[in-house]
């Protein structure tokens, strides 16, 4: 089960295709003078690459103070200045990568990291909110802005190590509220927004997120439940609630907040919504220390666990119907383990026949997964299976378990497969010097 146990980390924080649409563009709209570019020496670029990554190898010190000069130059005036340039908006992302894997994830030295993590918490705002001159405000290119949000999230105290003994990166504990007022501020685009979600996910996945006070929870409800805003993407909205039930089921505090949990019991047996956020409350709901003070409704967990699991197999039926696709094993799989990973902690909080109900489920899943891991079962075996497959997890189910309703008729979102390997800093915009949002929201 070692495969689909790794595709369940399917988006953690990359979304479908249709998220790159995120809203209309307006780059293409305005002249090349409307948004701010920093000035840009390529000469430092060229000749202190060497000795900048010496200093974060811990080959060279910085002994003096042109040659401390000399290392924040090369970020200030080279490297974070590039980034500005009309030239390369369009290799934004492939920049944001070589800032953090040739020098960031590079250092040895932790002076040198907490030396460039303390310059990049000094350029990165100003990239993101723009400058006022002379009375005038200006904003540097949205692709800038967003890819600045990024940078600020992917920022870490302690590099993780990927080999050996392996270790988990802890995020720098100074980015954290910087995101979450980049995430509130009533001027951020859906874009700013977006991206601080994707940081302030990435901080609730590898470091705890204290909220003694329930607000941020409080924050973060208030995302999943907002209403379709009128001028953003459907497959954007589904997306920033995802990210934000995926943070509260990491920061694993809010079991004993009824509302919290009311809402997610919900959205797991929720027919209108995508499967992907219905999936993703149900690994939310596994993760929470469910309270008594929460209040659970019993019979709505069960049943919509319960139907989430037949959903899933109705979901590669409408696909093969609707789209003329092979099913998808990796995409059943991931969807099916997702209502595993809610069955146990559930089973403390129902009365006897849902216990009952939820074993039967847990039990034919678990041994359906281990057969789709087989080497030798194909998506084509599953095709010939797949009616089969639905009838036996109906029957798991037995009399009077499920809500009762009619199979869903949840929207096909992206029929992407699952990857295992989703780095945490994907761009989930895809900005370009064509597909860019108006800083100030506007289309």
């Amino acid at each position: 089960m070692v495969r689909f146990a790794q595709a369940t980390r399917m988006i953690r924080f990359a979304p479908t295709l249709a998220v790159i649409a995120f809203a209309v563009l307006a780059a293409s709209q305005a002249s090349a003078f409307d948004w701010l570019e920093l000035p840009y020496d390529s000469k430092i670029m060229v000749r202190d690459r060497g000795f900048v990554a010496g200093v974060l190898a811990g080959r060279d010190v910085l002994d003096s103070k042109e040659k401390e000069t000399r290392f924040d130059n090369f970020f200030k005036k080279g490297l974070f200045s590039e980034m500005t340039q009309e030239s390369v908006l369009g290799e934004l992302p492939e920049k944001r990568h070589a800032f953090f894997t040739r020098y960031v994830r590079a250092a040895k030295d932790p002076a040198a990291l907490k030396r460039v993590n303390d310059l990049t918490l000094k350029i990165v705002p100003v990239l993101i909110r723009g400058v006022t001159r002379q009375g005038k405000h200006m904003d540097f290119h949205p692709a800038v802005q967003y890819t600045a949000v990024l940078i600020l999230g992917e920022l870490d105290r302690e590099l993780g190590v990927q080999f050996g003994d392996k270790q988990p990166p802890k995020p720098l504990p100074e980015a954290l509220p910087l995101l979450f007022q980049l995430y509130m501020a009533n001027e951020s685009s859906d874009a700013i927004r977006g991206g601080a979600l994707v940081g302030i996910a990435r901080h609730a996945q590898y470091s705890v997120i204290n909220d003694p006070n329930g607000k941020i929870g409080e924050v973060l409800l208030s995302q999943i439940k907002q209403p379709l805003p009128e001028n953003r993407d459907p497959s954007a909205h589904d997306w920033m609630r995802r990210i934000a039930v995926q943070i509260l089921g990491d920061m694993g505090q809010s079991g004993s907040n009824p509302e919290i949990v009311a809402e997610i019991v919900r959205l797991v047996g929720d027919k209108n919504t995508t499967m992907a956020l219905r999936c993703a409350a149900a690994e939310t709901l596994g993760k929470f220390k469910l309270q008594p003070a929460a209040k659970v409704n019993a019979v709505a967990l069960a049943n919509g666990l319960a139907d989430l699991a037949v959903d899933a197999c109705v979901y590669e039926q409408r696909i093969v119907a609707q789209l003329e696709q092979l099913p998808s094993r990796r995409r059943l799989a991931y969807h099916l383990t997702c209502v595993r990973k809610s069955i146990e902690p559930s089973q403390k909080h129902v009365e006897e026949p849902q216990q009952k109900m939820l074993a039967r489920i847990d039990t034919f899943v678990a041994q359906l997964i281990e057969e789709m891991d087989r080497s030798s079962f194909s998506d084509e075996d599953l095709y010939a299976k797949l009616d089969t497959i639905s009838s036996q997890i109906q029957a798991a189910i037995g009399a009077g378990g499920g809500s009762g309703e009619a199979p869903t008729a949840t929207p096909i979102e992206d029929t992407t497969e699952p990857k295992a390997d989703e780095p945490t800093g994907f761009d989930p915009f895809g900005f370009s010097p064509d597909t860019a949002l108006d800083a100030r929201g506007h289309a």
